[in-house]
Formats: structure tokens, sequence, C-alpha cells
């Protein structure tokens, strides 16, 4: 469900912003390295990805790479570097919950921060408040946890400033 509403989101953003994604550049997998190096080298095979004849977006390939999380995004980067594309200066990469490795790897990468400790909190005081409202613990399964705090971007360099 995370990502589906992930991929939601960021695709409402860059329809309100008028720009239209190819549906060959949305790649499906799980939320791992290795699933987002095997996309964006699915995509490199496939001639996706540089500029030129067959690739998206009328032959001038790609621009940015938004992965759902971070560690995929790690693994696209890496696909980048092993089809001769450096991230940060030729397609820009993104990702999604600012693991302590975001800031550790070449270049470091641009990523969105959640606000993991107040979710916990708040998950916590729920949980405790339904204990003591008398309702058993398994019933806040199905519930959604709100925070009040937005999701803040970390901008470092992997995506280009233009």
């Amino acid at each position: 469900r995370s990502s589906k509403e992930r991929l939601a989101g960021v695709m409402e953003v860059l329809d309100e912003a008028g720009i239209t994604v190819d549906p060959k550049a949305v790649a499906n997998g799980k939320f791992s390295r290795t699933d987002g190096y095997a996309a964006v080298m699915q995509m490199a095979r496939s001639g996706l990805l540089k500029p030129g004849e067959g690739a998206l977006y009328d032959g001038k390939g790609i621009d940015s790479i938004i992965a759902l999380n971070d560690v995929m995004a790690i693994g696209a980067m890496t696909a980048l570097r092993a089809n001769g594309i450096e991230p940060g200066q030729e397609i820009g990469v993104t990702g999604f919950g600012d693991i302590p490795y975001s800031a550790d790897v070449f270049p470091p990468l641009t990523t969105v921060h959640l606000p993991l400790a107040e979710m916990g909190q708040a998950a916590v005081d729920s949980i405790l408040s339904n204990r003591d409202d008398g309702e058993a613990t398994g019933g806040t399964a199905n519930r959604l946890i709100y925070v009040q705090s937005a999701p803040d971007v970390v901008l470092r360099g992997s995506l280009p400033r233009r």
C-alpha cells in the first residue's frame, strides 16, 4: 500500500507541474537495492535512458529517477554508473526515507526525510491509549496514525542543480 500511495503522490505532483510521465519510464519492484538496480539496467538495455534513437521523451532520454525509497535509489545509482552515466550530473536520482546511508553514498542522495521518531511515538501513544481505554491492542493494526509534521526534502549531490 505504501508504494502505491507514494507512486500516486509523485504522479499527482508531476501532473500538477505539467510533467507527463511516459508509462515505459515507470518500473515496478520491491523496495530493494537489487530491484532498483534491475529496473534501471532493464531501461538501459532497452535504450530508454540516454539521448538518442529509441530513448524516452522524443529521444532526449530521462532527466531524473524518482525512487520510492532510498535503497532502490542507491541501486539505481549503481546501475547508472554501470552504464557509463554519472548520477547527479547526467541524470538526477532522488529517494525517499533519508536512511543513514543516503548521506554516505556518492554522490550523496537527495531524499525525502520522514519524521520517523514522531511517527513511532504516535504509534506507541495510540496503542497505549487504546489499551488504557479498554480496547484490544489488535484493533490498532488497521488504523492510520497521522503526524502533523510534514516531510522535508533533503537536497544533496545526486540531484543536479538546474
